[in-house]
């Protein structure tokens, strides 16, 4: 067999062994919010609970479902059909999410105050995919903004749907350093070889 691919496939089998030994975080169960940071505030209705007793909002990769509730406005309820929604009929509407870029778009329901626009003219609600983290303003005409993070961290909305982050075990690690020691001590036999022929 060639040297050349011998040594190839030598190292893609080393490759494959410290890229198996990556650990991926379990990506938490979708559409949790967490019960600390679960609150929204809007001026004008109060708070919004996304993660009230006897309801919740799912934050899936597509979509948001479920109900936050406003002691001052009731249920409001982030989707009506299976999501990811059109937005275009009484029985197809809701908010999407766009895992591209992160932003939310679409409308919810208020019985009490109407549609609540996820991706107003002059803001948008968005999510932080590594930590959950939502911001920006919806915007309600019958309760106005509603705001997604405080800036000074008095309240906020948190789902625990987030893409897993890799890390490596101790013994990715080591394959990774062998791997490495590995590629050394080709590169100096090559450059003997190669000023022994100079020679």
């Amino acid at each position: 067999m060639n040297p050349i691919v011998k040594s190839t496939m030598q190292l893609g089998v080393i490759y494959m062994i410290c890229f198996g030994l990556f650990n991926l975080q379990p990506a938490a169960a979708e559409g949790n919010i967490d019960g600390t940071f679960k609150y929204a505030c809007s001026e004008n209705c109060g708070w919004v609970n996304f993660s009230p007793t006897n309801g919740g909002v799912t934050v899936h990769n597509t979509h948001l479902s479920g109900y936050a509730w406003a002691a001052n406005i009731g249920w409001i309820k982030l989707g009506y059909g299976p999501g990811p929604y059109k937005n275009n009929a009484a029985d197809n509407w809701g908010v999407n999410r766009d895992r591209g870029t992160n932003a939310l778009s679409g409308f919810a329901w208020s019985e009490n105050a109407g549609w609540i626009n996820f991706n107003p003219t002059n803001s948008k609600v968005t999510i932080d995919p590594r930590t959950g983290k939502f911001d920006g303003y919806a915007w309600g005409e019958n309760l106005g903004w509603i705001h997604f993070k405080s800036p000074v961290g008095l309240y906020g909305v948190v789902t625990t749907n987030t893409l897993p982050v890799p890390t490596l075990n101790p013994w990715g690690m080591t394959g990774l350093m062998l791997l490495l020691g590995i590629f050394a001590v080709r590169l100096m036999r090559r450059g003997r070889k190669n000023a022994i022929r100079t020679i």
